[in-house]
């Protein structure tokens, strides 16, 4: 009766075993799937920042602004648009650390 239990208990301990190693790896999965749905927002936005600031360049070459005198403030714009893809770039390379 001794050897039973104590098989018993042996196999107790192996099953929570696995279940620990099967919720690890659970978590994993989910981690790995949140970073690249975050991931693929980052890129969407990037995306987005890169579409407006070829769209200002467009205008910027045109002589029609030139003309206007909007030039200062697409170079604003476009300093601003700059700096939000630098700070999506940078967030982009954390998610691959």
């Amino acid at each position: 009766m001794a050897s039973s239990f104590k098989l018993y208990v042996q196999d107790r301990k192996e099953e929570a075993q696995r279940e620990t190693e099967e919720r690890k790896e659970e978590a994993l999965r989910v981690s790995r799937s949140s970073q690249l749905e975050e991931r693929s927002k980052i890129y969407d936005m990037l995306e987005r920042v890169r579409g407006q600031i070829r769209e200002l360049n467009k205008d910027l070459a045109s002589p029609d602004t030139l003309n206007t005198g909007d030039a200062d403030l697409l170079q604003k714009d476009r300093a601003l648009l700059m700096e939000e893809r630098n700070r999506l770039s940078i967030e982009l390379q954390k998610t691959y650390l």
